[in-house]
């Protein structure tokens, strides 16, 4: 059991010396020997011999959906008065409009027969839905938020009862959210983040209380949220 290198570390088992130089069986250079036959394994490429290599292409023609590219309209209603926004309940049963010059939110059942959308429910005034324009609803579909644009605010609708929806809230901003339009909500839903088209910013809102929505932040830049949308 004498090393190669007798000055290198070495491990003594059953006559088996580890060392520097490899392990050794024997007086075989186990280690070397199969580092000869991982070699052996490898593809000859580093090889100085040049091999002909076949490749093969496959072209494969895939058919397009035409319902992509050519979509059909499957039903509508013309009840709605210049409608804009438009919202979905979180199942997609129902689709809520912000009709502008309505002054209105109006709700249509779209799960029965999506060919022919009933309204089933609707709520209008000029005091709190004056002009609105986009809406967004609640991941529980208790509520839907309603931007006016005449009014500088954000109207909350109570739409528990789809065919009876109920404005129970309103916060005002002439300053932070003048002529407000896009909405959309946090996943939890208790924030709502207001874009001010006026006002070049952002304002986020405290809707957790449904009667009493308020600010609590916002962000204002002429250059990056110029007529922010």
């Amino acid at each position: 059991g004498t090393c190669a290198d007798p000055s290198g570390p070495r491990l003594l088992v059953d006559g088996v010396c580890s060392c520097t130089g490899g392990l050794l069986v024997e007086g075989r250079n186990v280690t070397k020997e199969l580092d000869a036959l991982e070699q052996a394994k490898t593809p000859a490429a580093n090889s100085s011999s040049t091999l002909a290599t076949t490749t093969t292409t496959t072209t494969t023609t895939t058919t397009c959906d035409p319902m992509f590219f050519d979509p059909e309209i499957l039903g509508m209603s013309t009840t709605d008065n210049n409608p804009w926004g438009v919202a979905l309940s979180s199942d997609g049963a129902y689709a809520f409009l912000a009709s502008t010059d309505g002054d209105s939110l109006t709700i249509f059942d779209i799960s029965s027969d999506p060919t022919t959308p009933t309204l089933v429910g609707s709520v209008a005034s000029s005091t709190t839905l004056d002009y609105v324009w986009y809406v967004a609803v609640s991941p529980d579909d208790k509520f839907a938020y309603v931007t006016s644009y005449n009014l500088d605010s954000l109207a909350v609708v109570n739409v528990t009862d789809v065919t009876n929806p109920v404005v129970v809230g309103t916060l005002v901003d002439s300053t932070s959210m003048l002529r407000p339009k896009g909405i959309a909500l946090s996943l939890d839903g208790s924030l709502a983040y207001v874009a001010s088209t006026v006002s070049d910013g952002l304002v986020v809102v405290n809707v957790t209380a449904p009667s009493s929505p308020s600010a609590v932040g916002y962000v204002h830049d002429n250059a990056i949220l110029n007529g922010a949308w």
